[in-house]
């Protein structure tokens, strides 16, 4: 599938405005689906975490508090659950830390990822030098976004209230308000 992206560029645009993912492991929550090349299907104790940070985001919790609690109820980080669960694409080969804890960003990147709402997002970043590491992200506005590709784990407007929280909440700094814009 890589060699037909760099073969055929139009293909792989094919593919994106279809929604199927070229990606080598799919986002915390889902795995691939075994029966459909590309897409995603709901991987229920990992979900359930993902939904967990949703919901204590909806409550009005910071991400540092959210992880906090994540902590606190040892529930596993990403990197963890899928060398427990031997998740497919997802295998690391370096040695992990004994303990690996959540905090604010691993939380943040969860809170801001659109596709837990069942939407395939994709382009997000593009290479500048073939054959190099070298990238940039891509403007949200040219990014390819496919609805209803994969069951959802929040609804749009629980993923919208989450954003309101974390984008709009306040800093307390010596006893000063101070907002965020």
């Amino acid at each position: 599938e890589i060699a037909q992206c760099l073969v055929g560029a139009e293909m792989c645009i094919r593919d994106r405005r279809k929604g199927i993912s070229t990606a080598s492991s799919a986002p915390f929550g889902y795995q691939f689906d075994p029966n459909k090349k590309g897409s995603y299907i709901i991987d229920p104790p990992a979900a359930k975490i993902v939904r967990r940070i949703f919901d204590l985001a909806i409550l009005g919790l910071r991400t540092r508090e959210i992880a906090m609690t994540l902590n606190d109820e040892n529930a596993p980080v990403p990197s963890v659950y899928n060398r427990e669960h031997k998740a497919y694409g997802k295998e690391t080969t370096y040695t992990i830390a004994p303990v690996i804890l959540w905090d604010s960003t691993r939380v943040w990147k969860i809170l801001t990822a659109y596709v837990y709402t069942g939407a395939m997002v994709l382009g997000k970043s593009q290479r500048l030098i073939s054959g190099k590491s070298i990238s940039r992200t891509v403007p949200k506005g040219q990014q390819y976004i496919t609805e209803g590709t994969h069951e959802a784990i929040v609804s749009r407007e629980e993923f919208e209230k989450a954003q309101l929280v974390i984008n709009n909440r306040n800093k307390v700094v010596m006893g000063l308000s101070l907002i965020h814009i």
